[in-house]
């Protein structure tokens, strides 16, 4: 199976593993088309925003935009963010983000699935246990396995948290994950992009920090189900049931 065949299942999986971390993080699974839409344009932004980062290699071959190869995950949390409901005062936003955002770490470790199994990715040399040889070449850091674990560990850690303030933890844990990463990265082979990766970490790190100051001031209510049990675990299910989306 060629890499290319890799990487379109990982990433099949990946949207189903999406879906369901979408669905798992919410009582009533509320603005489903709203998601669906935010992985699309996360898709679309991800390898739009590749292109535009290289852009004397798409000047020179013009035809590698037809190649689903050419892709940035640092652009996919903007789908999401751009796909949330605007009517911020009622906390629809808010319990939007919480669960569109916090279903994301799960779905990006799923798709370094293929890029793990395909060997690309990958790492600067090294000498631990742990590194891997492809094709014979010298052994390198698992950069993949490496932001695979980071992710799970984020997925986890967000897993049962305030939901006001799930958006944050996982945009500045994204942007961390990734600038930590960044100098056990090997140099890309098509050549460096126009923007720095660890620069496009930064942003959502400070981004991450924005929203945590945001979230603080929503008042328990306004981030639905999982905040009122904290706040009231004695509260009727007629009660449960009759809170909208």
């Amino acid at each position: 199976m060629d890499a290319t065949t890799l990487q379109l299942l990982a990433w099949c999986a990946a949207f189903w593993a999406a879906l369901i971390g979408f669905a798992a993080r919410q009582e009533r699974v509320c603005h489903p088309a709203r998601f669906l839409l935010g992985l699309a344009l996360g898709a679309a932004l991800a390898h739009l925003g590749w292109a535009l980062l290289n852009p004397a290699l798409v000047r020179a071959q013009p035809r590698i935009l037809l190649s689903p190869l050419g892709f940035t995950e640092l652009l996919v949390p903007l789908g999401l963010l751009a796909a949330a409901p605007c009517c911020a005062r009622s906390g629809a936003r808010t319990r939007f983000l919480s669960a569109a955002l916090g279903a994301l770490p799960p779905a990006l470790a799923t798709a370094r699935l293929g890029c793990l199994a395909a060997g690309c990715c990958a790492g600067t040399p090294s000498t631990l246990p742990w590194a891997i040889a492809l094709k014979g070449g010298p052994r390198l850091h698992p950069v993949a396995l490496y932001e695979i674990a980071a992710l799970v560990a984020l997925s986890l850690a967000t897993r049962r948290a305030d939901p006001r303030s799930i958006p944050a933890a996982v945009l500045a844990g994204f942007g961390a994950i990734r600038l930590a990463l960044e100098p056990l990265r090997a140099p890309p082979p098509l050549g460096a992009p126009l923007v720095p990766p660890a620069l496009l970490a930064l942003g959502w790190i400070a981004l991450g920090a924005l929203a945590w100051r945001a979230g603080r001031k929503w008042p328990p209510e306004a981030a639905g189900a999982a905040a009122m049990r904290r706040a009231a675990p004695a509260a009727s299910p007629r009660s449960r049931r009759s809170r909208r989306c």
